[in-house]
């Protein structure tokens, strides 16, 4: 009977030290090209998007870094090639999952700034992809960018 104590005590404290290193990093990502695509309607899974878009805008050289704050649960983006342009965004929920996280942010419309989308960010951290997607009902169409060849540098905070 204590021996069931103590392990749970210790599978309690190893869930909050996991736990805890996930929320203490921040993942870099430095990205050179993206590969833009839309679909008409809603579309929770980009893979359907990228396999099946009504429009591919083929591959798009640019200079740009996101910054995920896991901790202070903030998106940082910031594109060299857009004279600078630079926006923060709230991350609402990070998931790890085999091969890297799922991040939920929230961001704003570029047609209509007062309209606010779900972006779900898929970061593989052993391929060295991004997949950048959501659904725009402005135009009621889902983009996904797809991200390759990527840089990735993931600091672990000391918390």
């Amino acid at each position: 009977n204590n021996m069931k104590k103590i392990i749970l005590i210790i599978g309690i404290l190893v869930g909050i030290l996991i736990g805890s290193n996930v929320m203490g990093q921040v993942i870099k990502v430095n990205v050179s090209e993206t590969h833009k695509f839309y679909r008409y309607g809603e579309f929770k899974n980009p893979i359907d998007v990228i396999n099946t878009p009504d429009v591919d805008y083929g591959l798009e050289i640019i200079d740009c870094d996101y910054i995920f704050d896991l901790q202070g649960k903030t998106s940082t983006f910031f594109s060299r090639s857009n004279n600078g342009w630079t926006t923060v965004v709230p991350i609402v929920n990070v998931e790890k999952v085999s091969g890297g996280y799922i991040l939920t942010t929230s961001d704003y419309g570029t047609h209509d700034p007062t309209l606010s989308y779900m972006v779900k960010i898929y970061i593989n951290t052993e391929d060295k992809t991004l997949l950048y997607t959501y659904y725009d009902s402005y135009t009621n169409r889902t983009v996904c960018s797809k991200i390759n060849n990527i840089i990735i540098d993931i600091v672990d905070l000391e918390l």
